[in-house]
């Protein structure tokens, strides 16, 4: 609700099909009514949100990343989400066509104050993990039907700083492609 949106990409030809190649900008906009976000951060155990999507919605400042369109499948490259309740990174494929997902990324709560270490130099690298981590979060993957997908999300990620997190994860190297669609 609200805000502004960019898409900026370049369309081409890849083995007889059309390939959008794009980077999306959004800015100022509240995030209401997205059940399987509801469900993901109930998972997470971060039920102060939930409760925030159901009145004014969660407040976003920026969104950010790569995406790739091609025979019906949306492919996200290091989306980014944040405001200052949340932070939500993502990396896999979405298929509106086939009402299917496989999406894997991570949920900081209290992005802005969660991230500030991530100033600090050489500190910031080691505790958080790089851009766009933040020292307290959960990783998520959601799976299946995009109507209705299955949730898992990895407590012990919640609480391990950003480069550790990912000897708790079980979702990283996981991967995020599906079969090959039959040529249209």
């Amino acid at each position: 609700m609200g805000g502004s949106v960019t898409v900026e990409g370049t369309l081409a030809e890849a083995e007889g099909h059309r390939v959008l190649h794009a980077h999306i900008d959004g800015r100022d906009y509240a995030l209401v009514r997205a059940p399987v976000l509801a469900r993901l951060l109930s998972f997470a155990s971060f039920e102060g949100l939930v409760s925030m999507m159901s009145g004014s919605g969660i407040p976003f400042t920026t969104l950010r990343g790569d995406l790739t369109y091609s025979r019906g499948r949306i492919v996200l490259d290091r989306l980014l989400a944040f405001g200052g309740a949340l932070g939500i990174t993502a990396n896999g494929w979405i298929d509106p066509s086939r009402s299917q997902i496989d999406v894997e990324g991570t949920l900081a709560p209290a992005y802005v104050l969660n991230s500030i270490l991530g100033n600090v130099p050489v500190l910031g690298t080691i505790l958080m993990g790089g851009e766009g981590q933040s020292l307290f979060a959960a990783s998520f993957r959601l799976t299946g039907s995009s109507d209705d997908p299955g949730v898992a999300v990895n407590p012990l990620s919640a609480v391990t700083p950003g480069i550790l997190r990912h000897l708790f994860d079980p979702f990283t190297g996981a991967p995020t492609t599906a079969p090959q669609q039959a040529a249209h």
